[in-house]
């Protein structure tokens, strides 16, 4: 994840950053949403209190994880998306926020 981070900057914003790597170690897609209790500096330029990141199977066999970043990228276009992501207190209403989005 560091050396893919390392390749270019995930950062969306908003304090919002969205690492991703593949790896033929990983066998499905996998997601993790990250709240941060106080922000922190990431890529030495943006302070960031969310990381969302994407975990995928080999690149070379596996696309899998394309769609869902489309996907999320479109949905932090919209500020109301981004305001109740930052405000869900739970694991679970994080959850249901992307499912029902």
């Amino acid at each position: 994840l560091l050396m893919r981070e390392n390749e270019t900057s995930t950062i969306l914003g908003e304090g919002i950053v969205m690492p991703h790597v593949q790896d033929e170690s990983i066998t499905s897609l996998k997601m993790f949403v990250l709240k941060l209790h106080q922000p922190i500096i990431w890529d030495d330029q943006e302070s960031t209190d969310v990381v969302l990141g994407l975990l995928g199977p080999d690149p070379e066999k596996d696309y899998e994880h394309v769609p869902y970043m489309s996907t999320i990228a479109r949905l932090l276009l919209r500020k109301d998306f981004i305001v109740t992501l930052k405000s869900a207190s739970t694991k679970e209403k994080i959850f249901k926020l992307f499912k029902n989005s």
